[in-house]
């Protein structure tokens, strides 16, 4: 048995090193996608260039391996600061898609919360002009240094075209402007879960694509502040916010929300809203009859 896989190994090597290179690279990039909202990836370009010299060589050639970035540590080691540094190195010019995100089995949110990976976005933020995706967990402190750092990158992040901002589930820390992504002219995807709709500062009628987890009057908001969606998934989270919060934004009476390029909304509500109906003043939303509209939830 043992002889036979040795065989069949060897024939396989000798088989891929005859195959032309850009074969090997078709292959080596669809196995190395990553899921994004799973957070997984079939196997790395580190993996494949573990094989041998000349897998490694072209695993080290081809920059697309090498732009898609997840952190789930913190804080990150000497040596994994110098592998994220190699990654970077190695992804060239590419545009980049990042998530930090603690989720792995050795970081808790609190921990995270505690501290964050500021020396790893440090080094991301030098290449934020290469951004294109970028998801990220803001910790709860707000005068954190990985706020500040974060906020290097306002007017330099021309290529960001998908945004997500998210909050671990603690709203009586102080609060943070988040204007950092003012300028980000091709943002068109953003989701934001509980953080205040006060505190960011978007291209808000840029977005095609939006995803909540705010509290109902901000939900209302986000609809105002979009005209040009196409796809739309809000959560209205009673708990998660103070519902005595003064927000600075309401709607008159007659006030109505045209969503003309709107082809699907949906809407749920976490809690029950029986006697809370002052919070829920939806106003009229104009769209077209072909749209999609869902509702979920205890009304």
């Amino acid at each position: 048995m043992s002889m036979t896989r040795h065989n069949t190994d060897a024939s396989l090597r000798t088989c891929l090193l005859h195959t032309p290179p850009e074969i090997i690279e078709e292959i080596f990039a669809n196995a190395c996608i990553i899921d994004f909202d799973g957070l997984s990836q079939p196997t790395t370009p580190l993996k494949l260039g573990s094989v041998c010299k000349a897998w490694r060589e072209i695993a080290w050639s081809i920059p697309q391996l090498w732009s898609d970035i997840i952190i789930t540590a913190s804080p990150l080691t000497r040596t994994q600061l110098e592998l994220l540094n190699m990654w970077l190195q190695n992804s060239r010019a590419r545009p980049l898609s990042i998530c930090l995100n603690p989720v792995d089995d050795f970081t808790t949110p609190a921990e995270w919360d505690r501290n964050p990976p500021t020396s790893a976005l440090r080094e991301l933020v030098k290449h934020c002009e290469r951004w294109e995706y970028l998801d990220i967990f803001i910790p709860c402190n707000a005068k954190s240094r990985f706020v500040k750092v974060l906020g290097r990158v306002r007017g330099r992040v021309p290529l960001l075209r998908d945004l997500k901002l998210r909050h671990l589930e603690n709203l009586d820390m102080p609060r943070a402007q988040l204007d950092m992504f003012n300028n980000a002219h091709r943002l068109t995807r953003f989701t934001v879960e509980l953080l205040y709709m006060d505190d960011i500062t978007i291209p808000w009628t840029n977005l095609t694509s939006l995803r909540t987890q705010l509290s109902p009057q901000e939900c209302v908001e986000a609809l105002s502040r979009c005209p040009n969606l196409v796809d739309c998934i809000l959560f209205s989270a009673f708990d998660a916010f103070d519902e005595e919060a003064n927000f600075h934004f309401t709607f008159p009476p007659s006030s109505m929300v045209s969503l003309q390029n709107l082809v699907s909304l949906s809407i749920t509500f976490t809690h029950p809203v029986s006697g809370r109906e002052e919070c829920l003043a939806v106003p009229a939303v104009s769209f077209p009859p072909h749209s999609s509209i869902y509702i979920y939830g205890h009304i």
